[in-house]
């Protein structure tokens, strides 16, 4: 999942006493895409729950939070997995650069 697979959807504060923001995402835990909504204790920052696996996903934007804006980040980021028939020293190499990778450690490379 990226920050272009999260569309932010409506961000408003109805009868409550904060905003909330709903929004369609690739959910790190579950893996689908889905609608999610949740809190926006910040004007920078939102913390959505999938409708689907029910685990909360923070946003993070630039400025506001609203609707067209874009999201910068987002976390907890997808953990990588390796199919156990792959050899250790092959798969422990492809875990190391997916964790090197989420954490942005490569980008200036590409």
């Amino acid at each position: 999942m990226n920050e272009a697979d999260i569309t932010l959807r409506d961000s408003r504060s109805d009868a409550k006493s904060y905003r909330v923001c709903k929004v369609d995402l690739l959910c790190p835990y579950c893996g689908f895409y889905s609608p999610a909504e949740g809190p926006v204790p910040t004007m920078k920052s939102a913390l959505v729950v999938c409708h689907r696996c029910h685990e909360a996903v923070m946003l993070q934007a630039a400025n506001v939070l609203t609707p067209g804006s874009p999201v910068l980040d987002y976390y907890p980021k997808k953990l990588p997995t390796v199919d156990p028939f792959v050899p250790n020293d092959i798969a422990d190499d492809y875990l190391e650069a997916q964790r090197c990778f989420s954490a942005g450690a490569c980008m200036d490379v590409l």
